[in-house]
């Protein structure tokens, strides 16, 4: 058997080396292979969702478009004709209320035209 390859008593973990996979001292409990094991998964993933950060796919929303593009509700068959478009346009306006800063929020003024337009 070679040194470069871990004994066929102990099964393969793919997320340890191979100076890690010699065998478990007598001390160490099964919790604690199986807590080093979820440590060792939990900081490989941590890593790969940082990597990935990514914009938000509404990111680039301004108020003033999204309050143009809402006019669709006035007129009931472009509703019915365009449900897809309409439920975009309710989606940037929640999104907007909700995840954007104050100044890009809608005033009272828009959040009742908005309303009734629906």
């Amino acid at each position: 058997m070679t040194e470069n390859f871990p004994s066929h008593r102990h099964a393969y973990n793919p997320y340890t080396s191979v100076a890690d996979a010699a065998a478990p001292s007598s001390s160490m409990s099964l919790m604690d292979l199986l807590a080093k094991d979820f440590q060792v998964v939990s900081d490989k993933f941590k890593m790969e969702d940082e990597d990935m950060i990514s914009p938000s796919p509404f990111s680039h929303l301004e108020k003033a478009k999204i309050l143009q593009d809402a006019r669709i509700f006035h007129d009931s068959i472009q509703v019915r004709e365009n449900p897809r478009k309409c439920c975009t346009v309710m989606t940037q306006i929640l999104h907007l209320q909700h995840a954007s800063d104050s100044h890009q929020r809608l005033n009272t003024n828009e959040a009742t035209e908005v309303f009734f337009g629906v």
